[in-house]
């Protein structure tokens, strides 16, 4: 799990994650519950980890008032829905 972010605590943060079990799901869970952003990288999950853990961090998103993005075929970005996301020449996904 990899951190973007400045010593401010004012600052926005990112916390990059790529989750490769589901007992990993605690510690992206207490990244959002704090506060941070989550960018997931599912690439190297097996495919039925990887839905059953965006299933579940969906679901903690919703409850945060988050949205999820998707950024790539296997690759989530979690964060504030009042957050903007701009991206020139790429079209992301809404997820919900």
């Amino acid at each position: 799990m990899y951190s973007v972010a400045s010593s401010d605590n004012m600052r926005p943060r990112i916390v990059i994650c790529a989750p490769d079990r589901l007992e990993q799901t605690e510690d992206i869970v207490d990244q959002l519950q704090s506060g941070s952003s989550v960018l997931l990288n599912l690439e190297t999950s097996r495919r039925d980890i990887a839905r059953r853990l965006l299933d579940f961090i969906a679901g903690v998103a919703y409850h945060n008032d988050n949205q999820v993005r998707r950024v790539a075929r296997s690759a989530y970005l979690i964060l504030p829905y009042n957050a903007e996301v701009e991206a020139d020449g790429y079209d992301d996904q809404y997820c919900g």
